[in-house]
């Protein structure tokens, strides 16, 4: 055989011997690959789920957050309404607090107005008001001093008058003791003509002026006014309207009495004091006397 022929054989079992080689690397690498290619395959596929399912739930994550999203618009929304009402509210409270700081402004303007105003009256009022006590202290400084005044005249005219009946009581006395003497100096011892003894007659309103007499009681009427019994009535010459004295002797004027009912030898009276109310009052025991004439 050639040589040739022998070495294309060698090397035709040579390459057969690599090709088998190849081939049995080849079966396991396809069978690698297609085990790998399965794998891969399975793996896509999981991929894909997961990612349909990831594209699931994002879809319906992007839904919600869209949802999120229009509601928090729609709260912004609202939010930036109210912010606007809030801010047009705090222009306007603050135009209110503005005109309210003007007006307590001027309000306290006011008050320190009136309160200057009242300060400067209360000044007023109190140098009115001293000057009113202090004329009301003259006045009734002057109205004692009035009052004691009075009282000095009407106790002096009462012991004038007492004092004027007593003096014309006893120049009464003298007449009589002159008249009894001239007529026992004359010797008429039989009687007394009519001449010679004059009888008094009282006038119209007046007492005799040789009336005496006493209180014998006093006693209050229904009107508060007082009335005075005093003895002497018809028999003495008194009648109703006439106008007596009171007295307390030594020399203590006490009031009038006006006679309103006379009996025979009695008669009730209401007194006046002539405004000496509450300085002398009648009492049981006083005397009895007609005015002055």
């Amino acid at each position: 055989m050639h040589i040739v022929t022998k070495f294309l054989v060698v090397l035709g079992a040579v390459l057969s011997i690599l090709l088998s080689g190849l081939a049995v690397a080849y079966t396991k690498n396809a069978g690698d690959l297609r085990n790998a290619y399965e794998a891969e395959r399975s793996a896509k596929d999981a991929a894909i789920a997961a990612k349909q399912r990831s594209d699931t739930e994002a879809a319906s994550l992007r839904s919600s957050q869209q949802a999120e999203v229009s509601r928090l618009n729609d709260a912004l929304s609202e939010k930036t309404d109210e912010v606007s009402d809030l801010q047009a509210q705090t222009a306007a409270l603050r135009a209110s607090l503005s005109e309210l700081q003007r007006s307590t402004t001027l309000h306290n303007a006011q008050i320190d107005q009136f309160n200057a105003t009242v300060q400067t009256l209360s000044d007023v009022n109190a140098s009115q008001a001293n000057e009113l006590t202090t004329l009301r202290q003259r006045e009734l400084q002057s109205a004692e001093r009035e009052i004691e005044f009075l009282d000095r005249i009407n106790d002096l005219e009462g012991q004038l008058e007492v004092v004027s009946e007593t003096n014309r009581a006893l120049r009464e006395q003298v007449t009589e003791l002159r008249e009894t003497l001239d007529l026992a100096q004359r010797g008429s011892g039989a009687g007394v003509s009519g001449s010679a003894i004059t009888s008094t007659t009282p006038r119209v309103g007046s007492a005799p002026a040789r009336f005496r007499g006493r209180v014998t009681s006093v006693q209050t009427d229904v009107a508060g006014s007082q009335l005075a019994e005093v003895t002497g009535g018809l028999s003495d010459g008194l009648a109703a309207g006439m106008t007596l004295n009171i007295v307390r002797l030594p020399d203590t004027f006490v009031a009038k009495i006006v006679l309103e009912r006379v009996d025979q030898n009695e008669s009730v009276g209401r007194i006046d004091y002539l405004g000496r109310e509450g300085v002398t009052s009648v009492q049981s025991g006083d005397r009895v006397l007609p005015p002055l004439r």
